[in-house]
């Protein structure tokens, strides 16, 4: 998500940018669904009607970056509800590289 609205530039960069909203609630839709057992409680959760929501074109470039921050930040929701219910943290993965480029850096020298 971050790479699609990256990428574009300019004075007319925010016509088209949000477009592909969609695709993004229709994965996050299906990721939740699949997660939902593993979380003890997913009622801060959203799970979106895609039959309710129209295709790209039909909603003015507000609307349709409205609908993919929504996709975005339940998706960081929801990722930081299963980090909480697996007991991981992002901060271990970086104390474990670290780790290891330090032990690859005395090995090598």
């Amino acid at each position: 998500m971050r790479n699609s609205v990256a990428s574009p530039s300019g004075e007319h960069a925010n016509v088209g940018k949000y477009s592909s909203y969609k695709m993004f609630l229709r994965k996050y839709n299906q990721i939740v669904t699949q997660a939902a057992p593993l979380l003890i409680n997913t009622s801060v959760l959203d799970l979106f009607d895609l039959d309710k929501i129209k295709v790209s074109g039909n909603y003015t470039w507000i609307q349709e970056k409205e609908f993919f921050d929504s996709a975005y930040s339940n998706i960081m929701l929801l990722r930081s509800l299963l980090e909480g219910a697996i007991g991981y943290a992002e901060d271990e993965t970086h104390s474990l590289l670290d780790f290891l480029q330090a032990n690859l850096r005395r090995l090598s020298s």
